[in-house]
């Protein structure tokens, strides 16, 4: 699989990328060569999306795959944004840098990287006391963000970022 990586073809890298995160088994090469997919920014998104989640899903606590996902939270490609927000909850405690990213990321003016983003801060707050002071700074400061979505069965939620931030600060506390 990990020479797939690889191919010529972007559809090859890409479903070798996802065979990985299904498999889920951590291996150094191939570790290594997702974190070369990773930096190349010519690289197919789609490519790179699906790199991340294996990367993430193979991946042990490394500093060196922390700070790969650290800066592509400044992808050009919201997908690759998005799945690094996402990724990040891996870990449990997060440097400050990485937090203020994430709080970058709620103006986002992607719905998804902004929901990633506030559910990987939500998360972080569980295991990091130093995370309530920005929490209680987002129910004030983002209360016009909103992150409305749509149910399958066509029920329509009206939440913002400051709704999420209140409900973590009550759940967490």
């Amino acid at each position: 699989m990990v020479k797939q990586l690889g191919d010529k073809d972007r559809l090859v890298r890409r479903n070798a990328a996802e065979a990985l995160a299904k498999i889920g088994k951590s291996d150094e090469r191939a570790i290594h060569k997702l974190l070369q997919l990773l930096s190349d920014t010519n690289e197919d998104s789609y490519v790179r999306e699906s790199a991340v989640r294996a990367l993430v899903s193979i991946a042990k606590s490394d500093d060196t795959v922390i700070q790969k996902l650290e800066e592509l939270l400044d992808d050009i490609h919201s997908s690759v944004r998005r799945r690094a927000a996402e990724g990040l909850r891996k870990w449990n405690r997060l440097d400050d840098a990485i937090i203020q990213k994430l709080v970058t990321l709620l103006d986002d003016e992607d719905f998804f990287v902004r929901s990633e983003a506030m559910k990987t801060l939500m998360h972080t707050a569980r295991f990091d006391d130093r995370f309530l002071d920005t929490l209680k700074d987002i129910c004030i400061d983002y209360e016009r963000y909103d992150l409305s979505m749509s149910h399958p069965e066509g029920i329509w939620y009206h939440v913002t970022v400051s709704d999420l931030a209140f409900w973590s600060l009550w759940h967490y506390s």
